[in-house]
């Protein structure tokens, strides 16, 4: 462990060109208003509710104008009813940062190992040595990589990849990186379908050579002798326990006045402190960081190519992955690029918008509560009704007032204009 964050902490030279940069200088200027949004969203009778009743639906919003002067930019966020410690549970937006900070370790192990998103992979259970992960149904070959791992997140939605990319990364490390890059208002407890003290230990993650002839894999070989590390292995990633407990010095986190358990209501508030907390803050940073990394002095070690395909990831025309601007998937100038999340009774969405037709682009983040009963249980919960719906008209609203605003300069063509 103390190798890889030695690693980690060496600066990385001769990267010149990340994502957007393409050669301009970023101003790191930034201001806050908690002004706009308030006075946009009376403007229309729908958020009314939002207005005199914020507790019902606990929205926060921030939304980022950017603006272009002279190769540099300067971005102004907007914030409706932020607070860093009003809780939400984020769900699948643990997605992005885990798929992140995953290639951005593969990049720096690939300065030793012949390692690299697409190299095959297997996920062994530490403890018991079983194979937990030799093959994906949904891949070309049959095979897993991190490449497919992240796919399968953002495409489908699945957990279960997740927990392989938590893995790679451990307990330890994911949180300790989060808070170094600025984000230290967050934390990242679990794998899913593991709450408690399980998402301490990682499991061994293999990464394995197909690619040459006499080095190809047998899978019943592997899935009869699970205990085997294989010759063609590059680098196995031990599994690792967090000797740092998370969990039991945190205060608690009640929320509602009722939840669901077996059939009945508990009359009693639900306790999230051993739950994932990603504040809409440091979610949009995140996306921030990622699309503009010149803007924030701490920036992820990731090369183009890699920003490239994470961002083609993240765009899913699909309404089932799209909460923000859900209207307009269908509209072939404008791209979207989102993080989205729905469990819980909580709707989030965290996205970067570009209209290339109009030469519009800014950052959103949306964070609702859709249970107005305040009692956690799917029946109660109200994704559709309440979420979605002001997801479309939020983000519509603040698009609308995008298009009419007055620009500063043309918004220089990138890569992402081409992303298909």
């Amino acid at each position: 462990m103390s190798n890889i964050l030695n690693i980690l902490n060496k600066p990385v030279l001769g990267i010149m060109l990340f994502c957007f940069m393409q050669g301009h200088l970023f101003a790191q200027a930034q201001e806050k208003n908690t002004r706009l949004l308030p006075k946009l969203l009376k403007k229309e009778k729908i958020f009314d509710s939002i207005l005199k009743n914020p507790g019902m639906y606990d929205i926060q919003i921030i939304y980022t104008q950017i603006n272009r002067k002279k190769n540099r930019i300067n971005f102004i966020d907007y914030h409706y009813n932020v607070d860093k410690n009003k809780y939400f549970y984020p769900s699948s937006t643990v997605f992005l940062p885990a798929a992140a900070l995953a290639l951005e370790k593969i990049n720096d192990l690939s300065k030793e190992y012949d390692i690299n998103r697409d190299r095959y992979v297997k996920i062994d259970n530490a403890l018991t040595q079983e194979i937990i992960i030799y093959h994906d149904a949904s891949s070309e070959n049959n095979y897993v990589s991190f490449s497919n791992f992240i796919k399968n997140m953002f495409v489908s939605g699945d957990r279960r990849s997740y927990n392989s990319c938590y893995d790679f990364l451990n307990q330890r490390y994911y949180n300790e990186r989060m808070h170094s890059l600025g984000f230290g208002n967050s934390w990242f407890l679990n794998k899913f379908n593991h709450a408690g003290g399980d998402s301490r230990q990682s499991n061994n993650v293999t990464f394995f050579r197909t690619d040459i002839k006499g080095y190809y894999i047998d899978i019943i070989y592997l899935k009869r002798h699970p205990t085997t590390i294989p010759f063609y292995s590059i680098y196995v990633k031990k599994g690792e326990y967090n000797p740092d407990d998370y969990y039991s010095n945190r205060a608690k986190i009640l929320l509602g006045k009722g939840f669901v358990r077996d059939g009945a209501v508990v009359d009693s508030a639900m306790d999230f402190s051993a739950h994932d907390k990603f504040t809409v803050e440091d979610m949009h940073g995140f996306m921030k960081m990622l699309a503009f990394p010149g803007e924030h002095k701490n920036r992820l070690r990731l090369s183009e190519d890699d920003c490239a395909f994470l961002f083609r990831q993240m765009m899913v025309n699909d309404s089932s992955f799209n909460y923000i601007m859900n209207d307009r998937l269908n509209d072939p100038s404008i791209r979207i690029f989102n993080n989205p999340g729905k469990d819980m009774g909580f709707m989030i969405d965290n996205a970067y918008i570009l209209d290339t037709k109009n030469g519009v682009d800014f950052l959103l983040t949306v964070a609702l509560k859709c249970n107005r009963a305040d009692i956690f249980g799917e029946e109660y919960y109200e994704y559709e009704k309440t979420g979605l719906y002001f997801m479309k008209n939020i983000s519509s609203l603040i698009y609308e007032y995008e298009i009419n605003r007055k620009k500063s300069d043309a918004r220089p063509a990138g890569f992402l204009d081409t992303i298909k």
